[in-house]
């Protein structure tokens, strides 16, 4: 089994941008596994969120592209036609908050 890809997000971003950059990294036939919250390690960026997002990321078993996905907080109400895939804390907008990773039904 291939060695899990670990990716940094922004702590800055918001949902729709960490959901961009979760697809950016699927789209090298990976899939989302978790996100881990650590330490801003850019002095620079720690400006902006002194957190940010440590995404891990599986090939996908089958080496296709995973179906699109999206980001919404938990308690929203979910997307149409997305099933819930995984949900957890992630720094967004540099605030600690659970969101709620949804999967498209339909392939891209």
């Amino acid at each position: 089994m291939a060695t899990p890809k670990q990716v940094k997000i922004l702590g800055r971003y918001d949902l729709n941008q960490i959901a961009r950059a979760i697809m950016y990294w699927e789209a090298n036939r990976r899939v989302f596994k978790g996100n881990e919250i650590i330490d801003e390690p850019d002095q620079t960026e720690a400006i902006k969120s002194a957190k940010c997002n440590r995404a891990t990321f599986e090939r996908h078993p089958d080496a296709t592209y995973p179906n699109d996905c999206k980001l919404q907080f938990d308690g929203d109400p979910a997307p149409a036609d997305h099933e819930r895939e995984w949900s957890g804390d992630m720094i967004v907008e540099a605030k600690k908050k659970k969101v709620v990773l949804y999967r498209s039904k339909t392939k891209p």
